[in-house]
Order: C-alpha cells, then structure tokens, then sequence
C-alpha cells in the first residue's frame, strides 16, 4: 500500500456561529461590538464582566472558550487565489510507525497550477443552507494562516498518484474571497480531513440576523 499526503494551505478564516435568543441579541446589540468582544475574547471569567451581564445574555462561561461557541456551525475558509497546494508520499524507513516524506509535487499558487498543466481541479457548488431563517446568531471569525486540508490518499503498490484524479470542492464566499473548502476527492472517492493547523490573528464578532 502507497499512502500519499495532500495539504492545501495559505492564507485564510476560522468562522464560528452560535445561536442566540432574541433576547440575547438585542441585548448585545445596544451594549455595543466593543462589550461583546470583551466578554466572548476576553479573559474569563472576570468579576467585573460577569457580574454585569444579565444572566440571560451569559454567552460564554467558565472553561469554554470562544471556539467552542459553534452549535451553529464552524467553518474554514482558504483563498484559493492565494492557496498553496502539495502532495508527498510517505515512505517507511525502517522503524515501526516511523515515516519519512517523499515530495511528489508542490504549488504555491493552487489556481495557476491548475490553469498552466490544463487541470480541471475545482468543482463549485453554491453556498449551502447552513444557517436557521429567522434566527439571530453571534458570528466569531479569525484571519488564518497555515494548513486547512490534510488528506491521505492509499493506492495499492502498483498505483501511480495522478493529479488529475484530484477534485477540490468549494461553495460560499466569504468577503468576497475566501471560499470554504467542503471536501477533497480522489477518483470520486471523498477523502477525510485530518486536520487544520492553522494561526489565528485579528479576532473579531459579528451579529447577524439570518433572514434565510
């Protein structure tokens, strides 16, 4: 068996949703951005922030912090524009579990890879239906650098990796830019994503009433 490592990375966003009550919202859109991002990114719990918030609008207590505020949804966004693409095989060297990495191939611009070898390697969908209608919700987003996919392809010994059986499925723009990554194929098969390794800069909220 042939395992071959695909990362996708560059530039990006962490975007979290939570869902609030009615209450909730209006209670943290007259206190203002500046009081909500004290308490949802700020040191917790503090007695001077939790006792002066109702307890109806406690949105984030003891021991949870703000990237966990996601029942809404929690999502990654790369710019593909800007998007970073390799493949490398794992070799086995000897020891048991012990791997070293054999470069296949390495991009650091996705797109025109794709458009300089003739590669159909996105498919575009629209952007899903993810949030409630009529529901108000605290949206967290993060400016993000690093590694947003992480998937291993197993081919038997005889196999080949082939670039051109990869497809990279996309839908919704965010800022007009980013797009969130919704999977990774190889010969239409949907491969796991292991994993985001990614540093987070620039942390801000948003609310936001989804009239669907």
């Amino acid at each position: 068996m042939r395992n071959y490592v695909i990362n996708i990375g560059g530039d990006g966003r962490e975007v979290c949703w939570k869902k609030l009550t009615f209450e909730q919202y209006e209670y943290w859109n007259d206190v203002g951005k500046a009081s909500a991002e004290d308490h949802i990114l700020g040191p917790f719990p503090q007695d001077d922030c939790k006792n002066n918030i109702p307890d109806f609008a406690v949105l984030r207590t003891d021991n949870v912090g703000w990237h966990s505020l996601d029942d809404g949804g929690h999502e990654y966004y790369c710019s593909l524009d800007n998007a970073w693409f390799s493949v490398s095989e794992a070799v086995h060297c000897g020891n048991e579990g012990d791997n070293w990495y054999r470069d296949i191939m390495l991009s650091l611009n996705i797109h025109n890879y794709a458009a300089r070898n003739g590669l159909d390697l996105f498919e575009y969908d629209g952007e899903p239906e993810r949030l409630e209608a009529d529901t108000p919700y605290l949206q967290i987003h993060t400016h993000e650098k690093g590694t947003f996919i992480t998937s291993v392809v197993s081919l038997d010994d005889g196999q080949e990796f082939d670039i051109a059986k990869v497809k990279v499925k996309v839908c919704g723009a965010l800022d007009g830019e980013y797009v969130r990554i919704e999977a990774i194929e190889y010969d239409g098969t949907v491969l796991e994503n292991e994993g985001a390794e990614t540093n987070g800069t620039n942390i801000g909220t948003s609310l936001v009433y989804y009239l669907g």
